[in-house]
């Protein structure tokens, strides 16, 4: 069960994230969902196209609907298993998505919500009718999550979906079980149920697990998510650095682009030199030709560029990849380094 919030909306490529996500829900068995605002901020047409690739997850929602009034999903789902009817619903809070639309978020303005409170009043009861166990995915914060169970009866297991905060215990109001499983999908709640004959509950044991050296990985999902990761971050330090490259750019043919930005290519490089006096001493020099660039610079160290040239050149002749000790004595002058040595200073490796 997932009660929303899982897509990813702000790193590197968001909708790439959001795909991958979906495709290891459906590897992992998920049952159902019900969206959450950063789901929605994707848009009616590319979240629906999504969905409509791995049909055996089903969407539930009692109350998000298109700008006419319709509503988008099923009002709930049946699923059997063991013997037993889960009757699964799910309501989304409208404020944040509002919210979202004011921060400019949202891709396109697709979405209109129902009262939550409205919409499981009527639900519920439909439910408990044709089900042994009614499970609620309620994407509204802990505390109109408890307001809601005390005013609607007749949910069994209650998920929160919004910024729901860590339990490592279920909740318990009345008779209904609230489960709140953290943030960031560090925890894993699982819920155990022992009913009797009937299918009512008579007892529960339920807990969140941290998703750390305790629970084993399952080496091939690992292995996806790996690579995954990997050649996404390889991806997203070229196009920064390929952005702060062009943003320098714009500003002028000579910028200094800075060590950082250099960095996401160049990490090796990067490392020997924050090891060495060049990382922290001030900059009493820099070369002629930079001089106008640097005139708006603001860091005091020698970093990459004051030696091999300005990172807007990069790939050009305009950065030289050897440091001759021409350069060297830019700022090793004479008078006030009459002891430096250029064999030396390459030898022991300062960058």
């Amino acid at each position: 069960m997932e009660a929303g919030d899982w897509a990813e909306i702000k790193k590197f490529e968001p909708w790439e994230k959001t795909e991958f996500l979906w495709e290891l829900m459906g590897e992992l068995g998920y049952d159902a969902l019900t969206p959450g605002p950063r789901e929605l901020i994707h848009g009616k047409d590319a979240l629906q196209g999504l969905f409509d690739t791995k049909p055996e997850i089903q969407v539930v929602s009692a109350n998000i609907t298109d700008k006419s009034g319709a509503l988008l999903w099923d009002r709930y789902i049946i699923v059997e298993k063991g013997g037993v009817k889960f009757g699964v619903t799910g309501v989304t809070g409208g404020a944040p998505y509002s919210f979202n639309l004011t921060r400019g978020l949202q891709t396109s303005d697709d979405f209109s919500f129902l009262d939550s409170r409205e919409a499981l009043r009527e639900v519920v009861p439909e439910l408990r009718s044709q089900v042994d166990l009614v499970v609620v995915l309620l994407h509204e914060s802990p505390g109109d999550a408890r307001r809601i169970v005390d005013e609607i009866p007749g949910m069994d297991v209650v998920v929160v979906g919004h910024s729901p905060g860590y339990m490592f215990n279920p909740d318990r109001i009345a008779n209904t079980l609230l489960i709140r499983g953290g943030n960031r999908g560090q925890y894993l709640p699982v819920l155990d149920l022992v009913l009797d004959a009937d299918n009512r509950v008579v007892d529960y044991n339920g807990d969140g697990k941290p998703l750390g050296k305790p629970v084993a990985k399952e080496e091939r999902i690992d292995k996806v998510i790996t690579e995954f990761e990997a050649d996404r971050k390889t991806r997203e330090a070229k196009a920064k650095r390929e952005e702060a490259v062009g943003k320098a750019m714009n500003q002028g043919s000579e910028s200094f682009i800075g060590a950082d930005a250099c960095a996401r290519c160049h990490a090796n490089e990067y490392t020997g030199w924050s090891g060495t006096t060049h990382a922290s001493v001030e900059r009493t020099g820099v070369r002629p030709e930079d001089a106008l660039a640097a005139e708006s610079l603001d860091i005091s160290n020698v970093q990459c560029e004051h030696c091999h040239g300005l990172g807007t050149f990069h790939g050009t002749t305009g950065m030289l990849t050897v440091v001759e000790e021409e350069t060297c004595r830019t700022c090793h002058v004479q008078e006030g380094a009459p002891d430096f040595d250029y064999a030396q200073a390459l030898e022991k490796g300062i960058h």
